[in-house]
This record gives structure tokens, C-alpha cells and sequence, in this order.
């Protein structure tokens, strides 16, 4: 799914299992969240797992720099946000 932020930048967010409760994984730059996909399939039997790119990463958006960790930590809540978590 695609989930745009406050800037138009378009995120590009996976998500895996259902449940009460989410566990979002974040890959560490400049990695895509393409490294989590063992780890995301065996907990997305037990919750919902949210495997967003950052922006500038995978299939995400690119934005003009610098990206601040406030930017990105806002990009985090918008897909929260969007998804009622």
C-alpha cells in the first residue's frame, strides 16, 4: 500500500498477519524492508507486522534532503495513522 505524507511523498508499506496488536519493523538505512521478510512471516502469524521503506528507499518516494530523524519519525505516525494503529 502507498501512504502519502505531509510533503507528497508517497511511502510504499507492507503488511502482514492480523491482530490486535502491530509490530512495525524498521530496516536501517539505506536497507529496504525487504530484510525483514523471515522474521515478518513468522511473527505475522501471531500479529499484524507493518514493514514500511523509508522515504528515498525502495519503492518509497524521494523527497529533497536532508531527511531528519523528526522527518522520518513523522513519516512512521502518518502510516500509523493510516492504518488506526
Amino acid at each position: 500500500m502507498q501512504v502519502l505524507v505531509d510533503d507528497g511523498i508517497a511511502l510504499d508499506v507492507s503488511v502482514a498477519g492480523t491482530g490486535a496488536h502491530s509490530v512495525v519493523l524498521l530496516a536501517g538505512f539505506p536497507l529496504s524492508r525487504e530484510i525483514w521478510e523471515t522474521t515478518a512471516r513468522e511473527l505475522s502469524a501471531q500479529c499484524r507486522v507493518v514493514l514500511p521503506d523509508l522515504r528515498g528507499i525502495g519503492s518509497s518516494g524521494v523527497a529533497n534532503g536532508p531527511y531528519l530523524m523528526e522527518s522520518l519519525a513523522a513519516d512512521l505516525a502518518a502510516v500509523l495513522d493510516a492504518l488506526g494503529d
